[in-house]
């Protein structure tokens, strides 16, 4: 036979109740449940159907905090790496909680009051801060929006015409004696065990943070240690030295799991 409409039926957990539709609603955290009034009972369903989707949308649908919060439960973002995860937590943090003139949350305001003009006054301000900062928050809008924009949950890619904020690169150069400041402060610190070999080791081979977490045993051999490096630069082999070779034993000594140097 034809099956029903789910309009024709009542909303799941909604039941009629002493001349009342009611919402049983059951809090896993305290195993309670709990019922909430929809409207009387005389009401048709269209009405039961709208009372039921109100009380059951949550209250921030259709802004940025949301749609940033339904991309962080997919599973596009779950095959994201460990880091890049935690940058798009902080992103979102700041983001949602910048404040505007009117005194509303940036994360709070509609999705359809986004464009190209407000997300470059929202870039003129946050760039006088940090520049480079700006430019990470912003990628982190243009990947949300384009994800929602897939998905039908918004119109558009407010971001995408917006060009990026021109970054400058360092200049200083560490000198030794602040290098050699900074590890005596860490040796005086439970973590310093950790963070003053790791120190060594990126000066001594000339490497990034990342490559020095991901060395191992199999790279250190008679001629030296050999430095897996990423970007596309080439591998290298750095010679021993008396230092090198002080700068690994410690790292060896800190480390936390077999076969590994100084991944914690």
């Amino acid at each position: 036979r034809r099956r029903a409409d789910p309009k024709d039926r009542l909303p799941p957990y909604v039941y009629r109740r002493r001349g009342a539709y009611v919402l049983r609603v059951y809090d896993r955290d305290t195993r309670r449940q709990t019922q909430h009034r929809l409207c009387s009972a005389s009401a048709p369903l269209s009405e039961v159907w709208q009372a039921y989707e109100a009380a059951t949308q949550p209250q921030d649908h259709g802004t940025f905090r949301w749609l940033s919060r339904l991309f962080r439960e997919s599973p596009a973002h779950a095959e994201l790496s460990a880091k890049t995860r935690k940058d798009y937590a902080d992103a979102r943090r700041r983001i949602c909680a910048m404040e505007l003139a009117d005194g509303r949350l940036l994360g709070d305001i509609p999705l359809t009051t986004w464009s190209p003009q407000l997300v470059a006054k929202w870039q003129d301000k946050r760039g006088a801060e940090s520049p480079v900062v700006c430019n990470r928050e912003k990628s982190y809008i243009s990947r949300v929006f384009a994800w929602g924009a897939l998905r039908g949950h918004c119109a558009g890619n407010p971001a995408a015409g917006v060009p990026r904020l021109k970054e400058h690169a360092r200049t200083r150069y560490v000198t030794d004696d602040e290098l050699a400041s900074f590890a005596a402060f860490c040796a005086e610190h439970p973590s310093g065990v950790y963070l003053v070999p790791l120190m060594e080791l990126a000066y001594l081979l000339r490497a990034r943070t990342a490559e020095v977490l991901d060395l191992t045993t199999d790279q250190l051999s008679e001629d030296g240690v050999l430095l897996k490096r990423r970007k596309g630069s080439r591998d290298t082999i750095s010679a021993w030295s008396p230092r090198l070779r002080a700068a690994v034993d410690a790292a060896e000594a800190a480390k936390r799991e077999r076969g590994l140097i100084v991944k914690w």
